[in-house]
């Protein structure tokens, strides 16, 4: 069991690594990064570190979640794009680990299951968020991906949402929403169907208040902070 995980640890970041190198533009490949939005929120994530406050002192549009990740990849490298590479690789090996589980759920343990994961980078990495590199989906897939994964697997177990998968699910529709609110349409619509499940199916609205009270917990437990910064 621990090798075969080590293996499936090793086959997502391994696939994630080499598509990054060929197509994203913060890859050591490219002998410059030519995009603005990159750029933009380097800049702000190096100003965190230096005592900057974002929207205060300095101004982008974009959420601050995102400029708290790219504080961490400038925390890496100040003077380079090494930092937002190596997180780029992270969440994208992040999220192809929970599509396979999300594939195992369905496939169990085929010999063929590693095969879908070349096919899916290929898929995931030529559509338009990934045209550069960096961005803000690039970063948040592997925030929606394990929402899903979760509901996936207790519908196929057939029970009710854990509470900490509930609470779960809040921190990933709360780091989305400080990232780009837009992109929690996904998360959004992933409620609308547990909402319909427990009433509809399973016949439980009691169940559903806990749900959604475990779930604004965990949207709390990271607002919390992001109030607390500014």
């Amino acid at each position: 069991m621990q090798r075969r995980n080590l293996t499936h640890w090793a086959f997502c970041f391994g696939t994630a690594a080499v598509f990054l190198l060929m197509l994203s533009k913060n890859s050591p490949l490219y002998p410059m990064n030519d995009w603005v939005d990159v750029q933009c929120f380097l800049t702000v994530g190096k100003g965190i570190l230096h005592g900057i406050v974002p929207y205060r002192d300095i101004y982008e549009q974009k959420g601050p979640v995102l400029y708290f990740v790219y504080a961490l990849a400038a925390l890496i490298s100040q003077h380079s794009f090494w930092g937002v590479f190596l997180v780029e690789i992270a969440a994208l090996g992040a999220f192809f680990h929970y599509s396979m589980e999300m594939i195992r759920l369905f496939a169990k343990d085929s010999p063929w299951l590693y095969l879908c994961l070349p096919v899916l980078a290929v898929t995931v990495c030529a559509c338009q968020g990934y045209a550069h590199g960096g961005s803000v989906e690039t970063l948040s897939w592997w925030i929606l991906a394990p929402g899903l994964f979760v509901v996936l697997r207790a519908t196929q177990n057939r029970q009710l949402l854990p509470a900490r998968d509930a609470f779960f699910v809040g921190v990933g529709a709360a780091a989305v929403v400080y990232m780009k609110f837009t992109i929690a349409g996904f998360q959004l619509g992933l409620a609308l169907f547990v909402a319909i499940w427990y009433l509809c199916y399973e016949k439980k609205p009691l169940e559903l208040l806990k749900t959604i009270g475990w779930f604004f917990a965990g949207f709390a437990a990271l607002t919390a902070p992001v109030v607390v910064y500014f």
